[in-house]
């Protein structure tokens, strides 16, 4: 791919009137879980060679990013702020409270680029390279101390008014109306209330700057060991050479070790509120609208504020889940751990047994039972028979086509997945297979949906990541930026439909945003958004 930069670009009006473009009759785009009839149809073809021929976005012989491609990077992150933010709530005129699609999702985005800016040394790859990001860290994302005070200061000002009190109200007579939503962490106010508590958490954050400016230096260190101990510590995980090891690295953002705020523990009642009906009443385990969802809130707040909610409320869920999948595992008879969805036994991240088992390798108390780690493993195992010659995997149980490549379904979720799971349990075949399904995304996550995280660009950009996180081999961030930059690309950009909710967390620009932000800050500690326990 040699295209030029300026090829590459789209413009923010651009931008803006595509999504414009989707507002009258909002159909453009194919629902969750659409898809065309094969896997060539799904992108543009493999953008780079899997091997040899050198890096195109790296310095020779280093994990970082070139000057120039840094630089553009930077604007295109520019230019999707400004379109998102001059939307602001007019791209939710439905009142969608929701993280998937409503304003939660994008405050979350804002959020985010708050705590980017709030970072002042944004280094994505080691060897002393600050000096030089500080030229290049311009275009309206850059400036001096009180400049980037300012900034963060109406960003934070812009996730506030996307978070207003009618938008909680209007949730909560959703979940009333229909009480399955309630615990949803995608879908119903629970995740609004999640993206409260990280609301108050960053404010926190900005607080202390203001009491200590060196604070800033310590929102990206190395997780304290009482938060390491507690349970929204992550599993033992990516950052670590392409050898499994049972090292743990740190998370993708230190918790507070401060005392929470009155609106912290506001929010973290709001969402406990959803607990019981969780634990007992939901029919559902997956993570968009199921327990294992509502569980990696649990977690989350736990990361934010170690004792957040307490160890045994995790533990109890945690042992619902795997309850639920072991009686039905045994009505399947197929698989040690089995869960079913409308009828259906998924297998993707979204609604399906990688998602939930993604999230119950994040519990401590199930790491540390054996017996529950041999039905994990064994489900695994399981999972592994069911990839296809493409090295992708069926959307469901009992089904052949293979032509789904996303994070809802299919090779992208699986990386994940897999990813943590070769780490747990020191297994090269885990690893192996989540590399399988990494090159599986590099050949068909080039989506024509979109730049959004659930089945755009930028989810296959987070499993890309996700294995250099694994492995450390730059090959992987290089094709990460390379889906980075395609997504500005104006040939794919005129072949792609526009989302629903093209402003969107999981459809839309808001995704974009947090991907291009873990790109330029640091893709060691990226984390797919309510997925990756990370910030």
């Amino acid at each position: 791919m040699s295209s030029s930069s300026g090829s590459r670009r789209l413009s923010a009006r651009c931008f803006f009137n595509l999504a414009a473009a989707a507002f009258p009759g909002e159909s453009s785009a194919d629902s969750v879980g659409g898809a065309p009839s094969s896997m060539a149809s799904r992108g543009g073809g493999r953008p780079m060679p899997s091997s040899g021929g050198g890096f195109l976005h790296l310095e020779k012989g280093t994990n970082q990013m070139k000057v120039r491609v840094r630089q553009e990077l930077e604007q295109h992150l520019d230019e999707l702020t400004r379109v998102v933010k001059s939307a602001g709530a007019a791209a939710n005129r439905k009142k969608e409270g929701s993280v998937y699609v409503g304003s939660p999702g994008m405050a979350y985005a804002f959020l985010k680029l708050a705590a980017y800016k709030r970072d002042t040394r944004r280094s994505a790859g080691g060897k002393g390279e600050e000096e030089e990001e500080e030229r290049c860290y311009h275009r309206g994302l850059g400036g001096g101390e009180e400049e980037k005070k300012r900034q963060r200061k109406a960003l934070m000002e812009v996730a506030q008014n996307l978070l207003s009190e009618e938008l909680l109200q209007s949730s909560l007579l959703q979940a009333k109306k229909h009480p399955s939503l309630g615990p949803s962490l995608l879908c119903g106010p629970a995740g609004l209330y999640l993206v409260l508590a990280i609301q108050a958490w960053q404010k926190e954050k900005e607080e202390s700057l203001q009491d200590d400016p060196s604070s800033s230096r310590g929102d990206d260190a190395t997780t304290s060991s009482s938060a390491t101990s507690s349970s929204s510590s992550p599993p033992p995980s990516h950052g670590r050479t392409s050898s499994p090891s049972t090292s743990s690295p740190s998370p993708s953002s230190s918790p507070s070790s401060s005392s929470p705020s009155q609106s912290f523990l506001k929010a973290v009642k709001g969402y406990e509120s959803y607990y019981s009906y969780a634990l007992d009443k939901l029919d559902s385990d997956e993570w968009l609208y199921g327990r294992v969802g509502y569980l990696y809130g649990l977690l989350f707040l736990n990361y934010m504020h170690p004792s957040s909610v307490s160890n045994s409320s995790i533990n109890d869920l945690a042992v619902r889940v795997l309850e639920s999948g072991i009686e039905c595992g045994r009505q399947v008879g197929v698989s040690p751990l089995m869960y079913s969805w409308h009828e259906k036994y998924y297998l993707g991240a979204a609604h399906g047994v990688l998602g939930i088992l993604y999230i119950l390798m994040l519990v401590p108390s199930v790491r540390r039972d054996l017996n529950a780690m041999r039905y994990v493993k064994g489900t695994l195992d399981w999972i592994l028979t069911l990839e296809t010659e493409n090295q992708n995997y069926p959307a469901c149980f009992g089904e052949t086509q293979d032509y789904l490549c996303h994070f809802c379904h299919g090779a992208t979720g699986a990386v994940f997945t897999f990813s943590v799971a070769s780490v747990i349990f020191n297994h090269r075949d885990f690893q192996k297979a989540a590399l399988r399904a990494a090159e599986c995304v590099w050949r068909y996550g080039l989506l024509k949906k979109g730049s959004g995280i659930c089945h755009g660009i930028s989810g296959s950009g987070y499993a890309l990541l996700a294995v250099y996180k694994l492995t450390r081999d730059p090959i992987w961030l290089d094709r990460a930026i390379e889906f980075a930059l395609k997504m500005f690309d104006e040939k794919l950009q005129a072949d792609s439909r526009i989302p629903d909710n093209p402003f969107s967390l999981f459809e839309g620009l808001s995704g974009a945003i947090c991907f291009l932000v873990d790109l330029l800050h640091n893709p060691l500690k990226s984390s797919f958004p309510f997925f990756e326990l990370g910030f």
